[in-house]
């Protein structure tokens, strides 16, 4: 499908329109810098989001006309794919309806929280000495709902509970790093009978031992608390409490209009619908085509080569004693290998790979050390690293063989990259005067337009300074 492009690009009085219709600027907010079909716009805060996503680290000074010229394109022929997407928008699968309860669920939940920070009674100053001024308010948040409840807790249900969680035994710091976390994986040891008492009763719904746990075992070790305590299960119960009420209050349509919600759903409609367009009219017809991914692979060998690299498995560790056991511990390749491999299965990755580029002094360490010598203690900021190298590779080219994935992904996300710059439409913009305003009387005298220069480039010009200058809109 070829959809007509018909572009204004705004900006004081100027207009950018195509040959198939000019548009005129009148009327427009100074806040739209592309309108498409007369009814899709860009506007300089969704602008400044996606720069501030895509190119936040890009420093002011740099940012050059070409470069926002690019970055503009990019945002305009994505909303024309958008258009063209929408008016064809299939009915959704499975798992695009699955994906879009979870959304509007994780955004309700979102507007529900900050409808209760936002209370007046939440709003009251935190304590001059409070280290967390936004925690201190969060924590007045649900102390408040918690106090609207009114729940009948069950004291010696907790006090029982809280024996559980207390006789969890506490890692010790003379053991092993990979028996720690084994440590702290453990849960508590309840019988049937104590998992389905009811700790607390409310309005939301009866809390039971084995909710409490449940919602403690998944959070992750890193940030998982000790409880040992009574008031730590009452805590717990707290956050449980607290969270109904705001899962509640997000499912109950009441913020189904709220336009941070709506906004939300409207990006993942359109999310949708332009990735079922590209997939039918781009990704569909692109087939693996091995000679041609060969000639890719020759014509961009020099991305393929690999710099000397040095690899090992490395752990750093608060005190000087632990790292010189852990030293021993790493001597042993079998148990260094075991460490690695059950710390990858617990999310923790002690594996490293480094180049004189990357970390030029691990990676000299290393090549001094040579393959199966432990590097360090090495003190490092306050802590101490300890490591085991694995292996020196030198410096070489991978075949194609090794890297063909890699390859044939880059060579489909060219080809595609292609057909969908085939997709545009072609209306070719040019520049016109706005037929109410003289675009050189009205434009700012800092973006006066430099002899040489089309009116295009100021324009995009001017745009560098919104980006540089101006925040996005209240």
């Amino acid at each position: 499908m070829v959809v007509k492009r018909l572009i204004c690009w705004v900006s004081a009085g100027v207009v950018l329109g195509c040959s198939a219709g000019l548009a005129s600027a009148a009327g427009l907010p100074d806040s739209v810098l592309v309108r498409i079909e007369g009814r899709r716009d860009i506007v300089r805060s969704f602008a400044l989001r996606r720069w501030a996503q895509q190119a936040a680290s890009t420093p002011s000074d740099s940012i050059t006309p070409a470069r926002v010229s690019r970055f503009l394109d990019l945002l305009t022929d994505e909303a024309v794919i958008t258009e063209a997407a929408v008016r064809q928008a299939a009915p959704w699968s499975p798992a695009d309806s699955a994906e879009a309860r979870t959304l509007k669920d994780r955004v309700g939940m979102a507007v529900a929280l900050d409808s209760v920070l936002q209370a007046p009674r939440t709003l009251e100053p935190a304590p001059a000495d409070s280290a967390d001024p936004a925690g201190a308010v969060g924590v007045r948040a649900r102390a408040q709902t918690v106090e609207r409840l009114n729940p009948n807790y069950d004291a010696a249900a907790i006090e029982r509970l809280a024996m559980a969680f207390a006789a969890l035994p506490k890692p010790s710091p003379a053991s092993t790093l990979a028996a720690q976390m084994r440590v702290l994986e453990r849960r508590p040891l309840l019988t049937p009978a104590d998992s389905s008492r009811v700790l607390a009763r409310s309005s939301v719904g009866d809390l039971r031992a084995g909710d409490i746990v449940a919602a403690w075992a998944r959070l992750s070790i890193a940030v998982r608390p000790r409880i040992d305590t009574s008031e730590q299960v009452r805590d717990m119960l707290d956050n449980q409490l607290f969270e109904r009420v705001l899962r509640q209050a997000a499912t109950s349509g009441r913020f189904d209009r709220d336009p941070r919600v709506t906004s939300t759903m409207e990006q993942y409609a359109e999310q949708v619908a332009r990735n079922a367009y590209l997939e039918r009219e781009v990704l569909q017809a692109l087939t693996p085509d091995s000679s041609a991914i060969a000639a890719y692979w020759a014509a961009h060998s020099s991305e393929w080569e690999l710099p000397p690299m040095a690899r090992g498995i490395r752990l750093v560790l608060t005190d000087l004693p632990a790292a010189v056991r852990m030293g021993a511990a790493l001597a042993n390749a079998a148990q260094a290998e075991s460490l690695a491999a059950r710390a990858e299965r617990g999310g923790a990755h002690y594996r490293f790979a480094v180049s004189e580029r990357s970390d030029s002094a691990l990676f000299h360490r290393a090549l001094a050390a040579g393959v199966d010598a432990v590097v360090g203690p090495v003190n490092d900021g306050g802590n101490w690293w300890i490591a085991r190298i694995t292996a020196l590779t030198p410096a070489r080219t991978r075949s194609l063989r090794e890297v063909y994935d890699q390859v044939s992904g880059q060579w489909f996300g060219h080809e595609a990259e292609r057909r969908v710059e085939a997709l545009r439409p072609g209306c070719g913009a040019r520049c016109v005067s706005s037929p109410t305003r003289s675009p050189r009387a009205s434009w700012p005298a800092s973006c006066a337009i430099p002899p040489g220069r089309t009116l295009l480039q100021a324009l995009r010009s001017a745009f560098v300074m919104l980006l540089c200058r101006m925040g996005p809109e209240s």
